[in-house]
C-alpha cells in the first residue's frame, strides 16, 4: 500500500496509539459537574491527548487516544493517569495498556 494511503488511513507507521480508560465517579452537582469536565478536558489538552467515549453520572468509558507511533505516547499516557490521580470526583479508575488502534 502506499505511504500517501497508509497516511491518510492511519495505519502501519502512521496508527495512532490509545488505551482504554474506564472509572466511577462521585455524586456531584452541576457546578462539581462543571469544574470536573473542565479539569477532565485541561488534563487531556495538557497531556495532547483525546478522548472518544461515554460520560455516565457515575461512570466514564474512553478510549484515550495519545497519537501517532512517532509521538511520546508512554509519557502522555503516565501523565494522564497521575494527573487523574489528583481530581477528587474520580473514586477509581482503570486503564488498559498502550496499543495501536
Amino acid at each position: 500500500m502506499k505511504k500517501r494511503i497508509r497516511k491518510k488511513l492511519h495505519i502501519g507507521e502512521y496508527a495512532d496509539y490509545s488505551f482504554m480508560l474506564t472509572g466511577k465517579l462521585a455524586a456531584m452537582d452541576e457546578e462539581a459537574e462543571d469544574r470536573f469536565f473542565t479539569r477532565m478536558l485541561t488534563l487531556a489538552e495538557d497531556c495532547r491527548c483525546w478522548f472518544d467515549g461515554v460520560f455516565g453520572d457515575d461512570f466514564f468509558d474512553l478510549e484515550v487516544i495519545t497519537g501517532p507511533a512517532h509521538c511520546l505516547n508512554e509519557e502522555r499516557r503516565a501523565a494522564l493517569l497521575d494527573g487523574l490521580k489528583e481530581i477528587k470526583e474520580i473514586t477509581e479508575f482503570n486503564a488498559g495498556e498502550l496499543a495501536a488502534r
